[in-house]
């Protein structure tokens, strides 16, 4: 049996029979019995699509220039639901299913699932995920990060000092040029500072520089590497409210099925340091900046930290002569000065609700972010950019799920000392109690995909630099490697399509964004960007 609750597709079937069809766009519920009672239907209806919310780890990794601490919520997570990645995928020879995580909702102070996403691995990558453990006063959020394919380990070291990154101190030796922070690196048992440096930036990749991640056991440091601009990282979407009672039906599945366009939260994107992500959606007012998420382009010129993707934004821009800080505080100023129901709506009935009513809205595609991704399928500009996933492959994903919470759990016992079931990724121990000191290391389960073909050293800045002089690489400078795989991917479509910024309402003469270089096509299919019509 099938019905639609709201826009939200619910199925019921015998247990695995959904699996074995492997065409699953919605929440997926499977029983023993053929029909649902009247109490797990009623459950099932709680549960809805949101146009707002914390961005997948996954996706766009928050990092910061100093190792702290994730932040603390009141309540324990709940165990990790049974997550079927969609029957289609973005095309593409390294696409990976990274499965989702419970997250918090500071408005509704509880849960929220954290859809899980495709994703075009940052090359030579692999992911190792997040996990809560409990905490003194509540429960912590410790992130995860995109390591290198070949570790064998992940070692634990002292957390750094506070970074003494202060932005260049020497004039940009070319618009080609990028400033990359300065880090801590360790050696010999103590740390050393290596300064910023210019490093020759790249069209469509975003330089993620060296960073550290805090754990209860000690910091992770996680080297620099090349990854694709949000537009060709895979499909994002939409974070969902599930209520306690349909979540915790036996045999309840659920397969993402709203797609978020990156091209849209480009301009409603926010940061939250202290739980080290993303956000994207309606979070204008100061109750969200009291809460500690600012908006993306303030957080960095507001001297809070560093953000890559801003970085790379800018700096792409800049070659338009396209000021994007200021593009950027105009949408916001215009968000937060409209009434609530013209700014980006929270839920896709909300939407749906407001494309029916007022479709010729000025600025009304600013305010939907999401669009179910059967709709989306069955639109023009789609063809070639999704690929089915038989039934074999979706297995093969579901297997690789199990092994990416069983690797969170890994991290769990030795950095937490707690304990959890099997994929559950939830600590019941206090951070800092038995069963964190047992070994320095934590060796990581070996990667059973080839991985991929490389060109020169992968996220390596080895050597210090000299210090002083006027701009320019100087002598022992470490510089950033190549970006794999140039000219091409094998197997990849190349696009040469670019998505803009829209110019502010009210702000007549603002250069369009466009295509920035075309000459220069990006490497990866345009899945992201501009997926839900304009």
């Amino acid at each position: 049996m099938r019905r639609r609750v709201g826009s939200t597709t619910l199925f019921r079937s015998a247990a695995g029979a959904a699996l074995a069809a492997g065409a699953l766009l919605g929440l997926v519920v499977s029983a023993a019995a053929a029909e649902p009672s009247a109490a797990a239907a009623g459950a099932q209806g709680q549960a809805s699509a949101l146009l707002r919310g914390p961005i997948h780890e996954a996706f766009a990794t928050q990092i910061g220039l100093d190792a702290t601490a994730g932040m603390i919520v009141p309540k324990r997570p709940p165990e990790p639901i049974a997550e079927v990645p969609p029957d289609v995928r973005p095309a593409g020879d390294h696409v990976s299913w990274i499965p989702g995580y419970w997250g918090w909702d500071d408005g509704r102070k509880d849960f929220l699932w954290v859809s899980g996403v495709w994703r075009n691995a940052p090359p030579g990558r692999r992911w190792v995920p997040g996990y809560w453990s409990q905490a003194e006063g509540g429960w912590r959020w410790n992130s995860g990060a995109w390591i290198r394919a070949d570790a064998q380990n992940i070692s634990y070291l002292p957390v750094p000092k506070a970074s003494l990154e202060r932005g260049p101190t020497s004039p940009q030796p070319s618009p080609d040029d990028q400033w990359i922070p300065g880090s801590w690196l360790y050696r010999e048992n103590k740390y050393e500072w290596r300064p910023g440096f210019w490093g020759r930036g790249d069209l469509y990749h975003a330089w993620i520089p060296d960073h550290y991640l805090w754990t209860p056991r000690g910091a992770i440091f996680v080297d620099g590497y090349w990854d694709y601009r949000l537009d060709d990282r895979g499909t994002l979407f939409a974070p969902v409210a599930i209520d306690a009672a349909a979540r915790g039906q036996a045999g309840f599945r659920y397969t993402p099925s709203v797609v978020i366009d990156p091209a849209r939260i480009f301009v409603n994107l926010f940061v939250r340091p202290e739980y080290h992500h993303y956000y994207f959606g309606d979070y204008y007012g100061d109750a969200y900046t009291h809460d500690g998420i600012y908006p993306w382009y303030e957080f960095q010129t507001g001297h809070r930290g560093y953000d890559p993707l801003l970085s790379y934004y800018v700096w792409k821009n800049e070659a338009q002569g396209v000021n994007l800080i200021s593009r950027l505080t105009g949408w916001y100023e215009h968000f937060l000065k409209a009434p609530a129901d013209l700014r980006p709506l929270h839920t896709l009935a909300d939407a749906q609700g407001l494309l029916a009513h007022t479709p010729a809205l000025e600025n009304v595609k600013q305010l939907v972010l999401g669009r179910p991704l059967g709709d989306l399928l069955g639109s023009a500009g789609t063809a070639g950019r999704f690929v089915n996933v038989t039934a074999n492959q979706l297995q093969t994903l579901t297997n690789t799920v199990g092994d990416i919470r069983h690797l969170a759990d890994l991290r769990l016992g030795m950095e937490a000392g707690g304990s959890a079931s099997a994929g559950a990724a939830v600590g019941h121990l206090v951070e800092g109690t038995a069963g964190a000191t047992a070994a320095a290391a934590l060796k990581l389960p070996a990667v059973e995909q080839p991985l991929d073909s490389l060109t020169g050293e992968v996220g390596l800045l080895r050597g210090l630099p000299v210090v002083g002089g006027s701009g320019g690489l100087l002598p022992g400078t470490p510089r950033l490697p190549p970006v794999p795989g140039l000219p091409g991917l094998p197997g990849v479509p190349r696009v040469s399509r670019v998505p803009g910024l829209p110019e502010v309402p009210g702000v007549p003469g603002a250069p369009g964004v466009g295509r920035i270089l075309p000459s220069a096509p990006p490497l990866l299919p345009n899945v992201g960007g501009g997926l839900l019509g304009r």
